[in-house]
């Protein structure tokens, strides 16, 4: 139960966190459209100059506050990699289009997973059991990376995405080897 609930919580912060800068870039559009509306007003004499005044300093603040915001989810996100990567094991999970089919679900780790950016990860497939997972890749291209805190306290952390297969020899497999 604790781990669910923490699970949960983890979803419901970044949830927060990504609407609550949606709204302040909404605010921030507002605010500007504040601003020309009133410079036309100070245009026609019917608005003062401080009017426009107040409403730049409360775009400022606006900007302020989103500025704080971007750091605040950098800084979660680059915590979230930093423990993403100190994981010896984590879950690749895929399934083909097919309802006859079977849904795979490998453990990895051996430091095989890297992340690249913000929205890109790679991980190097050893073979195991055998190739459903590159399979299924190849296929549909759908793939979760599923992290488990085994030390520490509780956590959960699924990566849902895309892939693509980069064999052995192959010029992205090169070119991601050497990163």
């Amino acid at each position: 139960r604790q781990i669910r609930r923490d699970t949960a919580l983890a979803w419901l912060e970044a949830w927060y966190a990504q609407r609550t800068v949606e709204l302040v870039r909404a605010l921030e559009r507002e605010a500007e459209r504040q601003i020309e509306s009133l410079a036309i007003g100070v245009r026609t004499a019917k608005v003062s100059q401080a009017d426009v005044l107040g409403a730049r300093i409360e775009l400022d603040l606006i900007r302020d506050r989103a500025d704080a915001l971007k750091q605040r989810n950098a800084t979660a996100r680059a915590e979230l990699s930093r423990w993403i990567e100190r994981q010896y094991m984590f879950f690749v999970a895929t399934a083909p289009l097919a309802n006859e089919g079977l849904l795979n679900c490998s453990p990895k780790g051996m430091d095989t997973f890297r992340i690249l950016g913000p929205r890109e990860v790679a991980y190097l497939d050893l073979t195991g059991s055998g190739i459903e997972t590159i399979a299924h890749a190849r296929e549909n291209g759908r793939i979760v990376f599923m992290f488990c805190a085994f030390e520490g306290p509780p956590k959960i952390v699924r990566l849902h995405g895309t892939c693509e297969v980069a064999f052995l020899g192959s010029p992205d497999y090169t070119s991601l080897a050497s990163s």
